[in-house]
């Protein structure tokens, strides 16, 4: 622990920044120090103090080590994980021409999913010149259908978590409201702000979401239910038949 605390701060371009060590590690091709953080469960999902908020993912393959990406996403680090701009890392593998990059994360499932100013990775790629990836991707973007789940992150204005919802298979919001949301639960997913993990972990305004289900479903049960005059003159025939 001694080596990680001494590359807490290493390598972070600007004083005032912070990289935490297991950036640093992925960044150098560290092999030791990138064990010895995930042997001591050292800052998978934490975000450091950095201009974009880059995870330790972004940072593994903006660097193009593979084996490191690998390691981390066999420890759980969410790969659909965005930054401030909401790029993920198939966004910089694809700008980067990483070819090998791009495939690797496409095999772990990687979503082509747009930034928060609608740009997908393909288009990363087709402005950047690297034609070849930008036709790999196409065929990956997927129509996004919304659910309860997507409704409820929007009314609370979180948006940017729709992604990491889906891609951490949270995407029943009644098992959301009878399971709960813990701290370590909204973390794994990508969630990182303490306001937004306390509304969230809290279930704000689900209840809401959910009552607003029930309200559908019973109108739906209501138009398929005949009226009594339906079921009057129903009998009537029946009697005279």
């Amino acid at each position: 622990m001694d080596t990680i605390e001494q590359h807490l701060d290493a390598g972070s371009p600007v004083g005032s920044l912070v990289w935490t060590s297991l950036m640093y590690a992925c960044a150098k091709g560290d092999v030791a120090l990138v064990d010895d953080c995930l042997n001591a469960n050292n800052s998978l999902h934490d975000k450091g103090i950095t201009k974009f908020n880059y995870t330790a993912l972004h940072v593994a393959v903006k660097f193009d080590q593979k084996d490191f990406v690998k390691k981390l996403l066999a420890q759980g680090a969410v790969i659909d994980a965005i930054d401030e701009m909401g790029f993920t890392s198939l966004h910089f593998a694809a700008a980067l021409g990483l070819t090998n990059m791009v495939e690797l994360l496409l095999q772990a499932n990687a979503k082509q999913l747009p930034s928060k100013t609608g740009i997908f990775p393909h288009e990363c790629a087709l402005e950047a010149g690297h034609i070849a990836i930008a036709e790999r991707l196409q065929p990956h973007i997927e129509p996004v259908k919304e659910n309860l789940v997507h409704k409820w992150l929007k009314m609370l204005g979180f948006n940017e978590y729709i992604a990491l919802f889906d891609g951490a298979g949270y995407d029943d919001l009644e098992f959301i409201r009878q399971e709960g949301l813990s701290r370590e639960d909204l973390k794994a997913i990508g969630v990182e702000k303490h306001g937004h993990i306390l509304k969230l972990s809290r279930l704000y305004q689900i209840a809401m979401i959910l009552g607003e289900k029930d309200e559908e479903k019973s109108s739906e049960e209501e138009d398929s239910e005949p009226s009594n005059d339906e079921s009057d003159s129903e009998e009537e025939s029946e009697e005279e038949e």
